[in-house]
């Protein structure tokens, strides 16, 4: 919910405080940089001071600024908060991910991060649907309150539910860098930065769209606009499955890839209708490719369980602040002058980069190979 919350309340804000297009960017902006910068700040504690901890951080700091966003009124000081909102969904968002992956174990982790993505969609789905209709009946402010409240009444909950956890805290630094160098893992960014890119985008200015440029309600805009979160939902498990299936990530991360910049580009088209059909085709695609990307880093031996949050936080880094800074480029083109042209630059970038995941190596593959060496050497 924290993520979206603002996106919601955007046109709430727009009314009540007087801010701009350009206010709004700033602020969206502040959250993506703060989530984006903090990614690899985060792997790195979670492997020093373990996952749960790290968890637990994330928690407390998005229900305490979240709180404190709903009673400020200043552009400043609500765009500082915002930062600090990001940072503690950057310690959340990685090392809980890896806390859930080791659910079910390997064989079925793309599934496992697919459920986890899921719900991290129904969160987003709620944000956007549901907030959007209670910012403009009844206060901007209120989906602020309710996402700090919630997420403090999270954080006692797993603060009681971690008590019996036990992890390795110790940190190799060497390790540590040869996660962040990964050739692999950095070929896997550049094969997502165009569906990072556009997906922020537009689930950033989805609402906006939707009410100044194709005439919606606020109602009815929050509907279409969760939409994109509500094919996300069944994109990330479903993705996931397939992926552990077919033991072919590469693909299962180009295909949506493509059919995501497809879909998109039906947004340069004219009308209203169109983008009933492209926000849940959008959201389905865009997740399947972050569920397998978010996977892959699981899935290497030479980074390993431990090591995987600062390669997922490497990953999801990237893609947020290349979300954060599209947004910014982007959104006052988009609500100000050419959605059309918009939607089929965005498009084009995610179609470019999808075939560059192939220069990682598939993680299938590689787990293979190094189950035959322990095999022949146990022999």
């Amino acid at each position: 919910m924290c993520w979206f919350d603002l996106a919601a309340s955007f046109p709430a804000m727009v009314s009540h405080l007087h801010y701009s297009t350009s206010d709004l960017g700033l602020l969206a902006t502040a959250f993506l940089l703060g989530a984006g910068i903090f990614q690899v700040p985060a792997g790195v504690y979670s492997a020093h001071r373990g996952a749960t901890q790290a968890t637990l951080i994330g928690l407390f700091v998005i229900g305490t600024t979240s709180l404190a966003s709903a009673f400020s009124v200043n552009l400043y000081l609500q765009t500082g908060l915002r930062f600090f909102t990001g940072f503690g969904a950057a310690f959340f968002f990685a090392p809980a991910l890896i806390v859930v992956s080791n659910t079910l174990g390997e064989k079925r982790s793309g599934l496992t991060l697919g459920l986890y993505n899921g719900a991290f969609n129904v969160g987003a789905w709620v944000a956007i649907f549901f907030f959007t209709q209670i910012s403009a009946s009844i206060n901007w402010n209120v989906p602020f309150l309710i996402t700090g409240a919630l997420s403090l009444a999270c954080f006692f909950e797993n603060f009681y539910a971690f008590k019996t956890v036990k992890e390795e805290v110790k940190i190799d630094l060497s390790r540590a860098k040869k996660t962040l160098l990964s050739k692999d893992i950095w070929a896997l960014i550049l094969g997502i930065v165009g569906v990072s890119a556009a997906y922020y985008t537009l689930v950033n200015v989805s609402v906006t769209y939707s009410q100044n440029h194709l005439g919606f309600n606020p109602a009815l805009a929050g509907t279409v606009s969760s939409l994109v979160l509500v094919g996300a939902i069944f994109g990330s498990p479903t993705g996931g499955f397939v992926a552990d299936k077919l033991r072919n990530r590469r693909l299962l991360i180009m295909i949506p890839a493509i059919g995501f910049s497809l879909v998109i580009s039906l947004l340069a088209l004219p009308g209203n209708l169109v983008i009933w059909f492209v926000a849940p085709f959008a959201g389905f695609c865009a997740s399947m490719a972050f569920t397998n990307s978010f996977t892959f880093a699981t899935q290497y031996p030479e980074i390993g369980r431990k090591y995987a949050p600062l390669a997922v936080g490497l990953i999801n880094s990237m893609g947020i602040l290349e979300g954060g800074i599209v947004t910014a480029i982007f959104a006052p083109i988009l609500i100000s002058a050419n959605y059309s042209m918009g939607w089929i630059v965005l498009a084009l970038s995610t179609i470019i980069f999808g075939p560059l995941v192939y220069l990682a190596r598939e993680p299938f593959s590689t787990s293979k190979e190094t189950e035959e060496t322990k095999e022949s050497l146990n022999r």
